[in-house]
């Protein structure tokens, strides 16, 4: 099902769902992030 729903997103947008489900981070988080970050 995950797989189905990240077929349909631009890469920019599947790199973010995906670093969200592995991460665990908040929405907020995940907009506050920066390269330095990572």
């Amino acid at each position: 099902m995950v797989r189905a729903a990240l077929a349909g997103l631009s890469t920019r947008d599947r790199a973010i769902v995906l670093v969200a489900l592995v991460t665990g981070l908040r929405r907020s988080e995940l907009a506050a992030l920066r390269w330095a970050d990572v």
